[in-house]
């Protein structure tokens, strides 16, 4: 290759590389405006906080100040914990006890024992 040819590639070069960064920059762009939109602020904001408690000063105001309070009920006994289903259900089973006893010899694992030497 002559001088020449290398100067146009080089130039060729140069030109696509530029292009592939407009490219990179743009989709960099828009996969930050798409994180932006998914986990950025919401549009569904609150109210400020003195028109939340203009709202309740509404229904107060409507509310008939000559209304009696309420009387308060005092609970005087304690109720008793119901069985679970699966202890209702268990607790007319019998009980059997198998017991497996081992000989004396087999009692001890193979990897303690010692080796007669």
């Amino acid at each position: 290759m002559t001088i020449e040819e290398l100067r146009e590639r080089c130039v060729q070069l140069e030109q696509q590389n530029a292009e592939l960064t407009a490219k990179l920059n743009w989709f960099m762009e828009q996969f930050r405006l798409s994180k932006k939109r998914q986990f950025g602020v919401s549009s569904e904001r609150t109210k400020p906080l003195e028109e939340q408690l203009l709202l309740f000063n509404e229904a107060e105001a409507g509310a008939r100040p000559e209304a009696p309070e309420p009387d308060l009920e005092t609970i005087t006994y304690q109720r008793r914990k119901k069985h679970s289903r699966r202890e209702m259900n268990l607790e007319d089973l019998l009980v059997e006890v198998v017991e497996h006893r081992l000989p004396e010899e087999e009692r001890v694992c193979q990897s303690s024992r010692r080796s007669p030497a």
